[in-house]
């Protein structure tokens, strides 16, 4: 979408199953009697509108300690690299994020330095920072994501910024962790986006925005 839109993001890290066990959950077991194939199948159409290759995952990670991978990248100017990275090892690849040696992997791969990728993970100094976001989703009454939200609006709530103590002001088009708050300034229009949905959806959204 940034090569049709003047798009300004800034992802926000949520964490939509915190109950998850450490070592994840087959999917299987977390979605009994639902048709995983036809999940598979969706989101492997949405991904080949946008160049994205989804693969069959079968576990679903404990995000955490990716989640906070994520934030130390952030503070190392290498957010969109991580990010991007693990995502194609989960998504793509089915690869367990929850992890450490799989996020440590990645760090690297990314840019980052293996080593203080563990140590920032392993000492929590990001969980405020999930903490702030979670409480966020919870006044949104967030239940799935990704969620755009544009305007920085949602049925009525506006955020009071609580998450600028952690996080750059939002500008263009904010991401709420595996979710999102669309926020386009000096502008009043209000809409939303929710799931995965077709790349026309967001186009259709876009132009009316701007």
């Amino acid at each position: 979408m940034k090569k049709e839109y003047v798009i300004e993001d800034t992802w926000v890290s949520y964490e939509l199953h915190p109950e998850t066990p450490p070592a994840g959950l087959l999917l299987s077991e977390r979605f009994k009697g639902y048709d995983l194939s036809s999940f598979h199948e969706q989101l492997r159409m949405r991904g080949e509108e946008v160049g994205v290759v989804f693969g069959n995952r079968t576990l679903l990670s404990n995000s955490r300690s990716a989640l906070m991978a994520s934030e130390f990248a952030r503070d190392q100017g290498l957010y969109d690299s991580f990010h991007e990275n693990i995502f194609q090892a989960y998504f793509t690849e089915g690869l367990n994020i929850g992890n450490l040696d799989v996020i440590a992997a990645v760090a690297g791969k990314s840019g980052l330095d293996e080593k203080e990728t563990r140590s920032a993970v392993r000492d929590g100094r990001y969980l405020p920072r999930l903490d702030e976001a979670r409480k966020e989703g919870h006044l949104l009454n967030l239940t799935g994501i990704p969620l755009f939200i544009i305007e920085n609006k949602y049925h009525g709530y506006e955020s009071q910024s609580k998450l600028q103590s952690s996080y750059p002001p939002p500008r263009g088009i904010v991401q709420l962790a595996d979710s999102a708050a669309l926020r386009f300034r000096n502008r009043s229009f209000t809409n939303k986006i929710v799931g995965a949905q077709p790349i026309e959806v967001f186009r259709n959204l876009l132009d009316k925005a701007t």
